[in-house]
C-alpha cells in the first residue's frame, strides 16, 4: 500500500494524467516561473517570485550606477583638459572668475593635494585658499561699503539694535498700541472661555482685570456650563481670548495664559484686520509703513516705478 501511494505520488509529479485522462495536474512541458531552463530556481530553491524581480531590480540600478559614474568621470576628464597649470592664470583672473568655475579649480587642487601631498601642490593648494578668503573678503568689505552708502534704506532705521535705539522703539511702539486699543474700545469686547478648577483661568482673570480698569469690556464663559461654546468658537484649551468686533467680526487673540502687552498688540493688530488693513501690514506698526519693514515698499532700485498699494 505505501508503495502504491508512493507511485502514485511520483506519478502525479511528472505531470500524467488519472485513467480517464481528465485530470488537472502540473506538466512537465509547461512552463512556469518554477521552470527554468537549469531547473535550479525556484520554490525548491528557496525564491520566489519577489526574490527574483528583487534581483532584476538590483541588477538594473547597478547598471544606472555604474553610467552615472560613467558619466562623471568623463566630464572631470573633461575638466581637467579644461584645467590650465596654476601659474598661468593671473591673480586678477582668478580673483573676479565665476563662483562656479572657481569652486570647480579649487576642488580641482583640493582632490590633487590630497591624492599627491607633496610640496608643489599643497603650495598650490595653499595660494588657491589665499585667493578664496580675498574673494571673500573683496564680497564683504564692499557690502559695507554699499550699505553705508544706502544707509536709509536699512530696516535698522526704524529697528535700531543698539540698546538707547531699542528702548525708544519699545516706548513707541507701546504708545502707539495704547492709543490704538482704548481709543477703540467701545467697538469692540473681549470673551475668554474658563471652566473650574483650572489655575490658569484663574491666572488670566487677573491678567485681565488690569484690562477691565483700563475700560475693556471682557465677559467670561464657563464652557462647562456653555458646552455648545466649545464647537461653535474651535475651543480647545482654557483660558482662549476671543475678540468680538461690533460689526460682527471676531478672532482668537490667545491660547493659553497671555502677558497684558503680549494681549494688548494681538487686540492692536485684529482691529486693524477689522477695520480693512492688508494682514501683512496688521503686525508693523504705523511709524514703520513705507519704510524697509513694510512689505509693500519697493527697494531703492523699484522703488521710482511705483508703489504697490
Amino acid at each position: 500500500m505505501v508503495l502504491i501511494c508512493f507511485f502514485i505520488s511520483v506519478s502525479v509529479l511528472q505531470g500524467k494524467t488519472d485513467e480517464t485522462g481528465t485530470g488537472s495536474v502540473l506538466s512537465t512541458n509547461s512552463s512556469s516561473f518554477y521552470d527554468t531552463p537549469s531547473g535550479k530556481r525556484g520554490w525548491w530553491w528557496y525564491e520566489t517570485e519577489k526574490n527574483i524581480k528583487s534581483e532584476k531590480k538590483e541588477k538594473d540600478d547597478e547598471v544606472k550606477r555604474e553610467k552615472a559614474e560613467k558619466q562623471l568621470q568623463e566630464k572631470q576628464k573633461e575638466f581637467k583638459e579644461e584645467v590650465k597649470p596654476l601659474t598661468e592664470y593671473t591673480y586678477e583672473e582668478l580673483l573676479y572668475m565665476e563662483p562656479k568655475k572657481f569652486r570647480e579649480l579649487f576642488n580641482y587642487y583640493l582632490e590633487r593635494a590630497i591624492a599627491q601631498p607633496t610640496e608643489e601642490n599643497l603650495f598650490y593648494y595653499f595660494n588657491l585658499v589665499d585667493v578664496a578668503r580675498k574673494k571673500a573678503a573683496l564680497f564683504s568689505y564692499m557690502y559695507d561699503y554699499t550699505m553705508q552708502k544706502y544707509a536709509q534704506y536699512l530696516p535698522t532705521t526704524v529697528y535700531p539694535v543698539s540698546v538707547p535705539g531699542i528702548e525708544a522703539r519699545i516706548e513707541r511702539q507701546k504708545d502707539e498700541i495704547l492709543k490704538y486699543v482704548l481709543g477703540k474700545k467701545n467697538d469692540y469686547g473681549l470673551i475668554v472661555f474658563i471652566q473650574p478648577g483650572c489655575p490658569y483661568c484663574e491666572a488670566q482673570i487677573r491678567i485681565l482685570d488690569r484690562a477691565s480698569i483700563d475700560g475693556i469690556n471682557i465677559k467670561y464663559v464657563d464652557i462647562t456650563r456653555y458646552p455648545e461654546s466649545i464647537s461653535k468658537f474651535g475651543i480647545e484649551v482654557t483660558p482662549t481670548i476671543i475678540i468680538v468686533h461690533r460689526n460682527g467680526q471676531y478672532l482668537t487673540i490667545g491660547s493659553g495664559v497671555q502677558a497684558l502687552d503680549t494681549i494688548y498688540f494681538a487686540i492692536y493688530r485684529a482691529l486693524r484686520i477689522f477695520e480693512g488693513e492688508d494682514p501683512a501690514r496688521a503686525t508693523i506698526y504705523e511709524f514703520q509703513r513705507l519704510t524697509p519693514l513694510d512689505p509693500y515698499e519697493p527697494p531703492p532700485l523699484w522703488r521710482k516705478k511705483g508703489k504697490i498699494k
